[in-house]
C-alpha cells in the first residue's frame, strides 16, 4: 500500500469512528420511536378489531391501495422498532446509548431508571428483530413468510409496548442531558380515521 493510500484509509477509519453528538443521537432515537408509533396507529386502524369493521367497506372500495398501505406501514413499524433495539454499538440503538450516556451525564438515578426499563423488553425485542432480520432487511431462504411470523409469535400490543417503552427510555436520557423530551404525534390516529370516515360518507 502506498503512503497516500494508507493515509486515506486511516482518515476513512478515523471518520467512521467519530459519532454524532449524544444529543443528536438521542433525538434521533426518540424520533424513531415517535415514527414507529405513528406507523402503528395507521396500521392498527386498518387491522384492529375495534376499527377495521368501521371502515372495511371503504377500504374494500380501494382495496389495492389499503392492502399495500397496511403492509407498508407494518414493515415501517417493525423496521423503526428494530432500529431502537439494535445491539450494534455503531447505531443509535438504546443499548449503545445507555452504555455511553454516563460519559455525558451525572444523573445516575435517571440513567439507572432507563436501564431498568430496558431489561424486561429484551425477550420481546428479539421477536421484532427476528421479523426484521428474516423478512424485511433480509428474506430468509429456508422459511416462508408465515413460518417466520409463527416463530416470532409476537402480538400487536407487544410491539406497541416496545415502542412506547423505547420513547420513555429515550426521553429519560434526553432529560439526563438537559434536553427536551419528545412526544407521540397526537394527530396521526385522528387524521387516518378522519380520512376513512370521509370515504365512508362519500360512498
Amino acid at each position: 500500500m502506498t503512503p497516500e493510500i494508507e493515509n486515506c484509509a486511516q482518515q476513512d477509519q478515523n471518520a467512521s469512528s467519530e459519532r454524532l453528538p449524544m444529543q443528536v443521537r438521542l433525538n434521533t432515537a426518540a424520533q424513531l420511536a415517535v415514527r414507529a408509533r405513528a406507523f402503528y396507529e395507521i396500521w392498527w386502524t386498518y387491522e384492529g378489531a375495534d376499527t377495521r369493521p368501521l371502515y372495511l367497506q371503504s377500504m374494500n372500495q380501494y382495496s389495492e391501495f389499503f392492502r399495500f398501505d397496511s403492509h407498508a406501514t407494518f414493515v415501517a413499524m417493525i423496521v423503526h422498532t428494530a432500529m431502537l433495539y439494535d445491539k450494534d454499538d455503531r447505531t443509535v440503538g438504546l443499548r449503545a446509548l445507555l452504555n455511553e450516556i454516563g460519559e455525558h451525564s451525572d444523573d445516575a438515578t435517571r440513567i439507572e431508571d432507563a436501564k431498568a426499563l430496558l431489561v424486561p423488553l429484551v425477550s420481546v425485542a428479539k421477536k421484532v428483530m427476528h421479523l426484521r432480520n428474516n423478512l424485511f432487511a433480509h428474506r430468509n431462504a429456508r422459511f416462508s413468510y408465515k413460518e417466520v411470523f409463527d416463530q416470532a409469535a409476537i402480538a400487536p400490543d407487544q410491539v406497541r409496548d416496545l415502542i412506547d417503552a423505547a420513547l420513555q427510555i429515550a426521553n429519560k436520557l434526553l432529560v439526563a442531558i438537559d434536553s427536551p423530551e419528545q412526544f407521540p404525534n397526537p394527530y396521526v390516529s385522528r387524521h387516518i380515521q378522519g380520512l376513512l370516515e370521509s370515504l365512508n360518507t362519500s360512498r
